[in-house]
């Protein structure tokens, strides 16, 4: 016998020429999103874990960060300032501890959460040892060659945050940490 070829055009303008080749073509589909889901999330994981975070007291603080549990850890030797938040729904807190400011946002309703970090003079050090007070070249000597330098600042980002070494004259005089905006 012969054999007859049967097209089909669906509403949405598909053409069919059989079953085995939709199921053949909904397979590859399958496999790409799953291919593309894994490679996204890949990447994610080896950027996330390569994030700057400021270190203050034994704990990394990290933007992002679930700020109660943070704050448990630091201590309570803060001072607190709070606002309603001009960025959304919610409140915009500042805890200033000896050498850091957390700056947070708590939405109404959810957790309030890491959204910048400094240091404020030169009794602290980021894990790789630059402190207030030293030179440019020694934070590309411990950070290596930054995303984007200026005679004001070296910036390194990864993920979604900035690490910011503010400088005058050549030295360091602020350290910050950012989410992007």
């Amino acid at each position: 016998g012969s054999r007859s070829l049967r097209v089909t055009v669906s509403k949405r303008g598909y053409m069919s020429m059989n079953k085995h080749a939709d199921r053949v073509r909904r397979a590859a589909l399958l496999l790409f999103l799953l291919c593309l889901l894994c490679f996204s999330v890949s990447c994610r994981r080896s950027t996330d874990t390569d994030a700057p975070c400021l270190y203050y007291r034994g704990v990394d603080v990290c933007i992002g960060m679930e700020a109660d549990a943070l704050l448990a850890q630091l201590g309570e030797d803060y001072v607190l300032s709070a606002a309603p938040s001009c960025a959304g729904v919610g409140e915009d807190r500042l805890y200033e501890y000896p050498s850091l400011r957390l700056y947070v946002f708590a939405p109404a309703g959810g957790l309030a959460q890491v959204t910048s970090v400094c240091y404020t003079d030169d009794g602290v050090a980021t894990r790789q040892g630059v402190a207030i007070g030293q030179t440019a070249q020694q934070v590309i000597d411990a950070y290596g060659k930054p995303q984007r330098q200026t005679d004001t600042q070296i910036c390194y980002t990864a993920s979604d945050r900035t690490l910011v070494f503010t400088l005058r004259d050549g030295r360091v005089t602020g350290i910050a940490l950012t989410g992007q905006q």
